[in-house]
């Protein structure tokens, strides 16, 4: 869990422009994220048939990204609506989760939020 001198820190200038929601439980910030509907839960996990490459993610969705060590529990793996796979070449090792998923929630990112003010449209 993060303290809030771990989220200044990581934050830098941006964490005043976002919103941060704390919930009690998992629990809790599931009963809460499902009562909007056309919100999805989608995971990156090494367990998922599926790549992020060729995923349509919509501005709505929430992405869940697991310890390095252990991943997620089951229960947050099966209350994921989408699972998604990060590539790695055959016989590389993993990079660390965080370097790992900045390419994923970039491409989110652009293809939803940002693509309205692309300068290349």
């Amino acid at each position: 869990m993060f303290s809030n001198a771990a989220f200044r820190r990581a934050g830098l200038d941006y964490l005043e422009t976002a919103t941060i929601f704390r919930h009690r439980s998992w629990e809790a910030f599931l009963a809460d994220h499902r009562r909007a509907q056309t919100r999805r839960l989608v995971l990156l996990t090494t367990k998922a048939p599926a790549s992020y490459v060729q995923h349509v993610f919509t501005p709505d969705d929430t992405i869940l990204l697991g310890r390095e060590s252990v991943g997620v529990p089951a229960d947050v793996h099966d209350a994921a609506d989408v699972r998604l796979r990060i590539p790695l070449k055959a016989g590389r090792r993993s990079l660390k989760i965080r370097c790992r998923s900045i390419p994923t929630i970039t491409k989110c990112y652009w293809k939803t939020i940002a693509s309205e003010y692309s300068i290349f449209s």
